[in-house]
């Protein structure tokens, strides 16, 4: 009889065991996949990152905004005459 219960205990342990490691396994393998795709879409962010400073650089260099200035009408400074106004001039001063 004391066989019996040893054994009987022993097989129980074994299923109670075997139940764990099935929702453990189980558990494990649903955070792996979750892993996965996050590790997914932080390669399309990284990308995605990488391609909007390319962008920001293309855009922030100074023959591309000496271009967008040409095209909004903005001139060369060196190709016009400057006025200088000095206090001495009849114009200059509060009536």
């Amino acid at each position: 009889m004391k066989h019996a219960v040893i054994l009987g205990l022993f097989v129980l342990t074994a299923i109670v065991l075997s139940i764990v490691q099935i929702v453990f396994g189980t558990l494990y393998t649903t955070a792996g996949l979750e892993i996965s795709q996050i590790q997914t879409q932080k390669q399309a962010v990284d990308k995605e990152n990488m391609l909007l400073s390319e962008k920001l650089y293309t855009l922030s260099s100074l023959t591309n905004i000496e271009a967008s200035a040409k095209q909004l009408g903005f001139e060369d400074e060196t190709s016009k005459s400057m006025l200088v106004v000095t206090q001495n001039s009849a114009f200059a001063l509060k009536p």
